[in-house]
């Protein structure tokens, strides 16, 4: 993972043409069985809560992708969590080569995983390095195919969990990344206006404002981080090179 960014090195994840359908991974008879009881028993529960398309996207087009299907489920929710419908979705499309950018069908799995658990922090940020990390050939691809880009999943989770910072946080990551350095700033600021605390949220914040040559206000954010236990250097060896050490 870099320091630079919090976020883990670009590489080519060029899969071919992929299918934007669920995951081939088999399921056993048991686990379908268990599916068909999970999407009973939350079904009342589901037709309160929905997860709509909203937003635009950072070109300017509105923000549009698959229908709902099962879900919408909510990373933060414990009972969410804990049910039966959670763990099967993980199982099936969000196993650990899909996280790792190495499976058959990366994207139909991660699409599935986030259409029915729109926040969840770790499939959002597996799709982030899907489609930052993708070639010039496979952004075409996934131009030509209408795939939603990672801020329209990010503005989605926002908007069905409006009080989760850590989606604040991806986003802020997102703009950086892209650029967006004034962007980026006004998203962790909203993270920390919901009460977000955490770390690596104010390493981000540190490291964000190095690069907008405020290192004062970056050194401030470095105790918090440092403090908290943080443990990458890269923002301790960013202010060691300005002739400011550390001192908490």
């Amino acid at each position: 993972m870099s320091e630079n960014l919090k976020f883990p090195e670009k590489k080519r994840v060029y899969h071919g043409h992929e299918a934007v359908s669920g995951s081939r991974r088999p399921i056993s008879v048991r686990s379908l069985a268990a599916l068909a009881m999970a999407l009973a028993v939350v079904a009342s529960a589901e037709a309160q809560r929905s997860a709509p398309w909203v937003g635009q996207s950072f070109s300017g087009v509105p923000c549009s992708g698959g229908r709902q299907g099962v879900g919408p489920l909510d990373y933060t929710s414990r009972s969410d969590r804990n049910s039966n419908l959670f763990d099967l979705i993980v199982e099936a499309h969000f196993y650990p080569e899909v996280e790792a950018l190495t499976g058959r069908n990366t994207f139909g799995d991660l699409d599935y995983t986030l259409r029915a658990i729109p926040n969840h922090h770790r499939a959002l940020d597996a799709m982030m390095r899907y489609q930052l990390g993708s070639d010039n050939e496979h952004r075409q691809y996934l131009l030509k195919r209408k795939i939603p880009p990672t801020e329209c999943y990010l503005y989605r989770a926002q908007n069905f969990a409006p009080n989760d910072g850590k989606i604040d946080l991806l986003l802020g990551l997102l703009k950086h990344r892209l650029g967006d350095m004034e962007g980026a700033l006004a998203v962790y600021k909203q993270a920390e206006s919901k009460g977000a605390t955490s770390s690596e949220l104010y390493y981000n914040i540190g490291l964000l404002l190095i690069d907008m040559d405020r290192p004062k206000e970056a050194m401030r954010y470095a105790r918090r981080a440092y403090s908290s236990g943080f443990p990458l250097r890269g923002l301790a060896r960013k202010l060691e090179a300005r002739g400011m050490a550390i001192d908490f």
